[in-house]
């Protein structure tokens, strides 16, 4: 019975990433005209603002319940928890800035936010969670330069990344048409096109983890080094490689944005 529970449980999640993950995308035909201010720069920018107003008030809710529970221990009653509204306070959101330009003088290119795939089964499932973020002008929070669409992933480095128990998987999308994809792998992270072709490699610590490297050489596909790399430290700079198409670099940038995302885990 157990067997079979754990099989359904599989077969669910499997499921959902046919619906959700990357078997939901059209290849090719993406529209880049909202992108093509990256066609240009050679390099980018990008940092995490910290939303001051919201981790306060995190904190004050943190305070607020142990508080609470200190108080329900002694006093007979109902939690006072259920009558404040800080108690109740959302996680912070979290938001990228993408910019280029000289330190000083930086231009915003777009925002990159993140949103939790909520799934009653993969919540209580160790492994990656599943996130979409999506990348906005500045101005305009409501419409949408590109997606990235990272479906949950049980982190097992001997399974391909395509499947639900394999490594990180990470979508980049404009509209539904799939610009390309990133996929964790033995040597790194396989940067691939719409066609599935690789075109570059981000080279890792080593095997499935980081091991708090701050910088990552971008490779070619036939392991000859670009000479460019993701230097990722407070501010991440994403170095182009010459020539680089605009499909290219939406690719970079979002492992640019994986990488920070899997420091914090």
């Amino acid at each position: 019975l157990h067997q079979k529970t754990v099989l359904l449980i599989m077969t669910e999640m499997t499921e959902e990433v046919k619906t959700d993950g990357q078997t939901s995308a059209v290849s090719g035909n993406a529209d880049y005209s909202k992108s093509e201010m990256l066609a240009e720069l050679n390099e980018i920018f990008i940092t995490e603002p910290i939303d001051l107003k919201a981790y306060c008030l995190k904190a004050l809710c943190c305070i607020c319940e142990n508080a609470c529970d200190i108080l329900c221990d002694v006093v007979d009653g109902p939690n006072p928890c259920d009558l404040c509204c800080c108690c109740n306070a959302p996680d912070p959101k979290r938001c990228f800035k993408i910019t280029y330009g000289e330190s000083k003088d930086k231009i915003p290119l777009f925002d990159i936010g993140v949103k939790a795939q909520e799934s009653c089964f993969t919540s209580c499932i160790p492994g990656s969670p599943g996130l979409t973020l999506n990348a906005t002008l500045p101005e305009e929070k409501n419409g949408s330069i590109f997606m990235i669409n990272k479906p949950f992933r049980m982190g097992c480095c001997c399974c391909n990344a395509t499947s639900c128990c394999g490594g990180e998987y990470m979508e980049i999308l404009i509209g539904n048409a799939l610009v390309g994809s990133i996929q964790e792998e033995s040597d790194g992270l396989g940067l691939r096109d719409a066609n599935d072709q690789l075109v570059y490699i981000i080279k890792l610590g080593g095997g499935c983890c980081s091991c708090n490297v701050s910088e990552f050489d971008i490779i070619q596909p036939d392991g000859n080094l670009t000479g460019k790399a993701i230097i990722n430290e407070d501010t991440s700079k994403v170095e182009f490689p010459d020539n680089s198409p605009v499909s290219s670099k939406l690719l970079l940038i979002s492992a640019a944005v994986w990488l920070r995302l899997l420091n914090d885990e």
